[in-house]
């Protein structure tokens, strides 16, 4: 995978190690020793079935926590079984604004990241760049 396109929220470019992560799974794991620094990484969670006030939660919570103030960049997977719900995809980027709305990160959303088919792989700990002036996630191959 090389070029990963989604949908621009916050414009920005961020360069850094990428993070991809189930949503409910990296809120559980804030303040263990499982838990990565998030410093200088891209990070990019998805989850699935999970209703608006769960994950108006858990991103309140992650806020919350500081864990987010060094981060790169943010994308946001897929967040539904059904990818046609678009008031229920709406109100999600209504509230994905709203709570990262006092960070100077750039912001994708709708990257085909998650459960559902056609995902793209994504390595984790690669280097990457999320560019949310056109709305591309590019993973840099590493040189041998």
């Amino acid at each position: 995978v090389d070029d990963i396109k989604g949908l621009p929220l916050k414009e920005g470019k961020a360069k850094g190690e990428i993070i991809a992560s189930n949503l409910t799974i990296a809120t559980f794991l804030v303040g263990t020793d499982h838990f990565p620094s998030l410093n200088g990484k891209i990070i990019i969670f998805e989850d699935i079935n999970e209703d608006i006030y769960k994950i108006d939660r858990m991103l309140t919570y992650l806020r919350m926590t500081k864990i987010l103030d060094g981060i790169a960049g943010i994308g946001f997977g897929s967040f539904s079984n059904d990818p046609c719900e678009s008031e229920w995809q709406e109100l999600l980027i209504n509230l994905i604004m709203d709570r990262l709305k006092e960070f100077n990160f750039p912001i994708l959303f709708d990257l085909p990241i998650g459960h559902n088919r056609g995902n793209a792989c994504i390595p984790l700990g690669y280097e990457a760049t999320l560019n949310g002036n056109n709305g591309f996630l590019s993973i840099h191959t590493p040189l041998d």
